[in-house]
């Protein structure tokens, strides 16, 4: 399937049991492998107690995509919604550029 920017911003992000998380409002790209990353999510009401800012959510943790919805693992939520610092996602990135080095 193919979703656009516009139609991906917005769209609800929800756990597999069906927890609300919160809404997509952007997310990161990773310019080597030109592909999404990690998706940044306004959270829900309920989560934003738990959480201070904006939750990244990496690829990884997507179960699902449809053109009404994101559903991620139910760890996310178990795990404890973590904010993700700057720090991490460049980790990540160099991850990305190394497992490509390797393949090439």
């Amino acid at each position: 399937m193919k979703i656009s920017s516009e139609k991906l911003t917005g769209l609800i992000v929800e756990t597999q049991s069906g927890q609300k998380v919160g809404k997509v409002e952007g997310f990161n790209v990773d310019t080597e492998s030109q592909s999404i990353l990690e998706y940044v999510v306004k959270p829900s009401n309920l989560v934003a107690g738990l959480i201070k800012g904006e939750l990244v959510v990496a690829r990884g943790q997507v179960v699902d995509i449809t053109d009404k919805k994101i559903v991620v693992d139910d760890n996310l939520v178990k795990g404890g919604l973590k904010k993700r610092s700057k720090r991490v996602i460049k980790e990540r990135v160099a991850q990305g550029a190394m497992m490509k080095e390797k393949i090439h």
